[in-house]
């Protein structure tokens, strides 16, 4: 298992990145959709590093180790989760410290098309896609690696126009071109 430290370790095939923005209406669902992670965690071959963000509280990110839920996670803080800056941030530090071959992006929360996504209800922010692209090519540019994969788990994020701005960011994205399901 990579982590943090691990000198002389193998990189892993990949290291997957799920951002939970749960600071909105959607908090129980983040929850949700994190223990579900949780239930698989990472393994020799796949790091599953997360960051989750709730209303009023904390953000925490580690590696997702199986039934652990966010025991040794780190806080970073009061975090704002509708900070192109903060995925930015994330991505470095997942890559830095869990190395793989190949990474992918999980992006999940409210989604709004070619005017952007991750909402923070905290700092009445959201990512737009320009943003989010400026900031996730900052960070292959920091650490030298590219994402194979940008995954919107988050409604009307498959156009595009988003498609367009992202096009530098990653070599394929995966989304929703509706409104996805609440349950």
């Amino acid at each position: 298992m990579n982590a943090v430290g691990s000198a002389g370790q193998q990189p892993a095939k990949w290291t997957i990145l799920y951002y939970y923005d749960g600071k909105n209406n959607l908090a129980s669902m983040a929850k949700h959709a994190f223990n579900s992670l949780d239930e698989v965690g990472s393994n020799e071959d796949v790091n599953l590093v997360a960051q989750i963000g709730l209303p009023k509280e904390k953000v925490y990110q580690g590696l997702v180790r199986k039934g652990l839920g966010t025991a040794g996670f780190q806080s970073i803080g009061r975090a704002d989760m509708g900070s192109a800056d903060n995925v930015k941030q994330f991505v470095e530090w997942g890559m830095k410290n869990y190395p793989a071959e190949h990474y992918a992006l999980v992006m999940w929360d409210h989604g709004a098309g070619f005017k952007g996504s991750m909402t923070d209800d905290d700092t009445h922010h959201i990512i737009k896609n320009a943003d989010l692209a400026r900031a996730l090519e900052d960070a292959q540019k920091s650490t030298g690696n590219k994402l194979e994969v940008i995954n919107f788990n988050a409604c009307l994020m498959q156009q595009a126009e988003v498609a367009y701005e992202l096009k530098n960011s990653a070599n394929y994205l995966v989304a929703s071109t509706s409104s996805e399901p609440t349950r």
